[in-house]
């Protein structure tokens, strides 16, 4: 349809077959001619219509690992202002005074994070958020989620792979506050990668619900990226 229509390019998802996909091209060019009877094929679903499930799995029990991270991200990160913010905060400062210290603590912070969360440095952490599932092991680095790929619970980019959110919003509901995840999380500063979460954190240089920074700064000579 999109090339009988004039279209310069389409976009193709969801299939990584290299002989399929040049099916698909071959195909379209062979289809462009009589594109108004393939249109007439596709069948749309019915206004206000939904999807109803009679059945669903339990909830699953909370697990301990989760109940521990928990206790962890707690101990580490002070969200609300206090003497522990205040003092916490004063230690990131003297971190962050030389790289040095800066890659070192860093450096510490992957030591745990990688094996645990699987974690790529992103700089701008929001495990406690997403249930201590890093939003960077989805092929899409999606922080608010799920696309509307998956199926059946796996992920439409890499197929062997479950869906991300599929975990999180199970532990979420294991502990009743689904609810949460309607919370919006902005997008992470890219800047910050192969940084420390813990400095930018305390500093105030990521992005994050409770601390939204404009990643677009609109001024008189134009738009520009937000340092």
């Amino acid at each position: 349809m999109l090339r009988g229509l004039g279209y310069a390019g389409a976009y193709l998802g969801g299939d990584h077959d290299a002989a399929r996909l040049k099916w698909i091209i071959e195909r379209s060019e062979e289809l462009a001619p009589r594109w108004e009877e393939c249109a007439e094929e596709i069948s749309y679903a019915p206004k206000g219509g939904f999807f109803y499930f009679d059945t669903a799995p339990p909830p699953a029990k909370r697990e301990f690992k989760v109940a521990v991270y928990d206790v962890l991200n707690s101990m580490a990160l002070a969200h609300k202002p206090g003497i522990r913010r205040t003092v916490l905060g004063a230690v990131m400062r003297w971190f962050d005074r030389t790289p040095e210290r800066a890659q070192a603590l860093e450096r510490a912070e992957m030591s745990f994070k990688q094996n645990a969360f699987g974690c790529q440095a992103c700089g701008n952490c929001v495990l406690g958020e997403m249930e201590y599932v890093c939003p960077m092991t989805c092929p899409k680095n999606l922080r608010n989620g799920p696309c509307g790929g998956p199926l059946n619970g796996m992920c439409e980019v890499t197929p062997e792979q479950p869906c991300i959110w599929v975990s999180v919003y199970q532990r979420a509901k294991a502990r009743g506050q689904v609810d949460e995840l309607k919370s919006y999380i902005p997008p992470r500063r890219r800047e910050l990668a192969n940084t420390s979460s813990y400095i930018n954190f305390y500093l105030g240089r990521d992005n994050r619900p409770e601390n939204k920074r404009p990643l677009i700064q609109i001024t008189a000579a134009g738009p520009a990226v937000q340092k």
